[in-house]
């Protein structure tokens, strides 16, 4: 494999490695992986047909990709134009009235007037032309640009007097609610887990397993994500749809055995298939829940996006306090630091959720002495 790698790209004369270019193919996919959910539901604005629009940024990518990678040699990914899009669906179809048919012939002649521009170097003469200021100004604004369109699409930018205003937390929880629970309890919990995983490897299995350490404080950052997901079985046959439940078991069955048998004969270390399967089990809840929200239950992300930000903020609250007082433990008694540790768990949880309103503790615990007493 590997000589079929170096005949075809030439890794020895660029100073590369097989490995190495996997492993920054996997980076540039996870940076781009969005594309994928913002390219449909910007042109779905227009009247285009999402699940269409899905699969030809995929098939354009993957052919864009390979013929830069195969005819070029050069390890650049190709993928649809984030700033284009949104100006084709928002300014020429939905502000100018034109339909999408006419948009996308107009894209096309584009495309044939670049050709013609770059066989005869004038698009590299342009482009040389213009400042440099200019050009690191362009992009940081189809950065924020691309940004306020997703927060708008996502729901979290509504149109208002300010752009941000949000729903009720708890607003129907026999759907994205029940997300919120979950969210709220395997957040935190993948935070304390990851803390307290050296006590948690040597009380339990003892001083032989410490080589696994390290894998199980990977495998932690996973719980979280796999809490949530393990509400989408019901909400997909709550809702009817047991096409979109078979396409995305299908899609998790080929992620992750692709994730496993990655980490083992690639990478060849532990630690990489807890990486690769952590990695699987992400991309597989963003696109779970994207399919749900967009295409089962017919609603804004927002509703869901919403649900994870109160589980994001005590999460964040446990990894200030907890990191710190790990350094300062490190090396003490494993029983004592896993008790100190549970403890502050449990008493940030509890104070975040009290004082948030996401649940009465008191007024609950008041109920229970008050029934009791009677």
């Amino acid at each position: 494999m590997k000589t079929v790698f170096e005949k075809v790209f030439q890794l020895s004369k660029h100073k590369t490695t097989a490995k190495t270019e996997v492993m920054a193919g996997i980076t540039t996919f996870m940076t781009m992986a969005y594309i994928l959910a913002v390219n449909p539901s910007v042109l779905s604005a227009a009247g285009m047909d999402a699940t269409a629009v899905l699969l030809a940024t995929a098939l354009s990518s993957f052919i864009g990709t390979a013929c830069m990678a195969l005819m070029a040699n050069l390890p650049f990914a190709l993928s649809a134009g984030m700033g284009l899009n949104a100006f084709l669906a928002y300014t020429v179809v939905l502000g100018m009235g034109y339909t999408w048919q006419v948009a996308l012939l107009a894209v096309f002649v584009e495309g044939l007037i670049f050709v013609v521009l770059s066989l005869t170097n004038v698009r590299e003469a342009i482009f040389n032309a213009i400042p440099l200021t200019l050009k690191r100004g362009v992009s940081v604004g189809i950065g924020l640009f691309i940004c306020f369109i997703g927060l708008q699409n996502a729901g979290l930018a509504v149109d208002s007097a300010t752009l941000v205003t949000i729903t009720s937390f708890t607003e129907n929880f026999s759907t994205h609610g029940i997300c919120a629970l979950l969210a709220l309890i395997g957040l935190p919990l993948s935070v304390v887990l990851w803390f307290t995983a050296q006590e948690l490897v040597l009380i339990i299995f003892g001083d032989q397993w410490t080589p696994s350490i390290p894998v199980f404080r990977i495998l932690t950052l996973s719980v979280g994500v796999q809490i949530i997901l393990s509400s989408s079985g019901s909400i997909f046959q709550a809702a009817g749809d047991t096409k979109n439940l078979f396409m995305c078991g299908l899609f998790s069955s080929i992620l992750n055995v692709t994730g496993i048998l990655l980490g083992i004969f690639w990478f060849g270390t532990l630690e990489a298939v807890a990486t690769c399967i952590t990695l699987t089990f992400t991309v597989n809840f963003a696109q779970c829940y994207w399919m749900m929200y967009r295409m089962t239950l017919h609603r804004s992300l927002r509703h869901f996006a919403i649900q994870l930000i109160s589980p994001l903020m005590v999460s964040i609250l446990l990894i200030a306090v907890l990191y710190p007082l790990s350094l300062m433990t490190e090396g003490g008694n494993i029983f004592l630091t896993l008790i100190v540790k549970s403890i502050i768990f449990f008493c940030i949880f509890g104070c975040y959720i009290q004082l948030t309103g996401e649940y009465d503790i008191t007024g609950k615990a008041k109920s229970i002495i008050n029934k009791n007493k009677r």
